[in-house]
């Protein structure tokens, strides 16, 4: 890339933060309409010293990733608050009854299975120009938050979900549409 200067080229556009979809498959229509903000899946390596005499020296441990959040609008139609609820439920909570309800507990299982697929991708100038797309892996809601009803203000309800995730695979592609796929199962973690 010597001698192409990125900002005077017509043709290098940085990415953008509004142009991203996604993709929710247990909301219907995937969500993909009414999403107003998500962050993208972020992760942090634990660090181990070693202390010898006078040094100290580091070591790299275990992969931990962040949770990701994404904020949805609650439309009337279909019902985002409806539809949060029937994933916490689907993932096995029941609220307290009589002694004879039958008794469930949350687990990993039913929880992943809910919630389904989540996928962000950040989008060039159309919807067909994909430039990234995270897929979370294993992934449950770990808390889900609905804005605050309030007479000060017409902004339209929300819903904030909390998304606990074992991993994310990124798929990056290139300017010639060409994908490279990073944190995958298939033949190890690599880059094509």
């Amino acid at each position: 890339m010597a001698g192409v200067n990125f900002w005077t080229s017509p043709n290098r556009d940085p990415k953008r933060a509004y142009r991203f979809l996604v993709d929710l498959s247990a909301f219907d229509g995937g969500a993909t309409w009414y999403a107003k903000s998500a962050t993208r899946p972020k992760f942090s390596v634990s660090n181990t010293e070693h202390k010898y005499i006078n040094h100290t020296f580091n070591y790299p441990g275990r992969v931990t990733w962040e949770t990701v959040t994404i904020t949805i609008v609650d439309p009337v139609d279909p019902n985002a608050a409806r539809k949060a609820a029937e994933i916490l439920k689907a993932a096995g909570y029941n609220i307290p009854g009589s002694e004879t309800d039958t008794v469930s507990t949350i687990n990993k299982a039913q929880a992943t299975a809910a919630l389904g697929s989540v996928v962000i991708t950040q989008i060039g100038e159309n919807d067909n120009d994909v430039l990234e797309k995270w897929t979370l892996q294993n992934s449950w809601v770990e808390s889900i938050t609905f804005s605050e009803l309030t007479y000060d203000t017409d902004d339209l309800s929300t819903i904030e979900l909390t998304i606990r995730y074992d991993w994310a695979k990124l798929e990056a592609f290139d300017s010639n549409g060409t994908p490279h796929a990073f944190f995958t199962t298939t033949g190890g973690d690599s880059a094509t």
